[in-house]
């Protein structure tokens, strides 16, 4: 089973990427984009969340040059058709059949804790710690950086 690499790394650190397997796009109310991902680590495939901006997403399947076009059009279609009923999500495998792999980018990223608000937070706080409650992590991408051709 996939656990979340967040859980494993621990919070707010530098990670660089430059493999990982797009499952999901999910656009919300927000002008932040999420990508679900899973990232190979040492042998053993975990699950990631990455936030990034549209134009960080438009670089990253751009970088795809097979892949680009269809997802484009996905997206294209799910904006314009479903624009007033957020969150949109796209299942890549719907529209490719797999999980879209990319290695021609790089993701640089800072990873960071997820909570609701401050008072959630407090509430939490006051009660006591439950060890086995999970913790959602996500990583911000901070820059793509696109991986250059083989000559």
């Amino acid at each position: 089973m996939e656990e979340d690499l967040g859980v494993k790394f621990g919070r707010e650190r530098s990670f660089s990427f430059d493999i990982f397997a797009i499952d999901e796009i999910l656009f919300d109310d927000t002008d932040d984009i999420t990508l679900y991902c899973r990232v190979p680590y040492f042998g053993v495939e975990y699950f990631a969340t990455f936030g990034m901006t549209f134009s960080q997403l438009n670089t990253i399947l751009r970088s795809i040059k097979t892949a680009a076009s269809p997802i484009a059009s996905a997206i294209a279609d799910k904006l314009t058709n479903e624009a007033s009923e957020a969150p949109i999500t796209i299942k890549v495998e719907d529209v490719y059949n797999m999980t879209l792999e990319v290695n021609s980018v790089v993701l640089h990223t800072t990873l960071y804790e997820l909570s609701d608000d401050e008072e959630e937070e407090d509430e939490m706080e006051e009660e006591e710690a439950d060890d086995s409650e999970y913790v959602a992590y996500a990583f911000l991408v901070d820059e793509v950086e696109i991986i250059p051709p083989l000559s």
